[in-house]
């Protein structure tokens, strides 16, 4: 991802931080700052807008582990519905064809939520859904939209790796 956009972003939160260290005289961490720090980079729209877009994620993290350890799947799915939206607006590595699967989405009573994943500009995107969910109609509205089948792959969730 050296040469691509995504790296970009990178640099750009990257830069985001170090003007809120200089202007705190801080040696703050991603983890570490709040929102009077964002606030500090009104001056600079698209960087405020880049660590905004970290801020909210470190705080999705956690309230989506919250809500994993408490079978809170409805939360799950407005964290992913609103982790989506950031990547789209605030960190801009969205694409329509996934802004387009997720609205989509987001309007089906089956689907708790989902997001994006990979590298952006393009990819997969994650749904939560209900075991009855019917993936035909979001494939016919995605060909007749882009001109292109949607490839869907099920998954269930697991506990994952475990010593045996």
């Amino acid at each position: 991802l050296v040469n691509t956009p995504y790296n970009n972003r990178r640099r750009q939160v990257e830069d985001a931080l170090s003007i809120i260290k200089e202007r705190t005289k801080s040696n703050k961490h991603f983890t570490d700052i709040t929102e009077s720090d964002i606030a500090l980079l009104n001056d600079n729209p698209l960087l405020q807008k880049r660590i905004t877009h970290i801020y909210t994620e470190i705080k999705r993290v956690e309230e989506a582990k919250q809500s994993i350890l408490n079978n809170n799947f409805h939360t799950l799915g407005q964290i992913l519905n609103a982790s989506h939206q950031s990547l789209s607006q605030d960190y801009e590595v969205s694409c329509s064809e996934l802004d387009f699967v997720c609205k989509v989405l987001e309007e089906n009573d089956q689907v708790l939520g989902c997001r994006m994943m990979g590298g952006g500009f393009g990819g997969s995107v994650i749904a939560l859904v209900q075991m009855a969910f019917d993936n035909q109609e979001i494939k016919k509205k995605y060909a007749s939209q882009f001109g292109l089948e949607l490839d869907i792959i099920p998954v269930v969730a697991s506990d994952g790796v475990a010593v045996m």
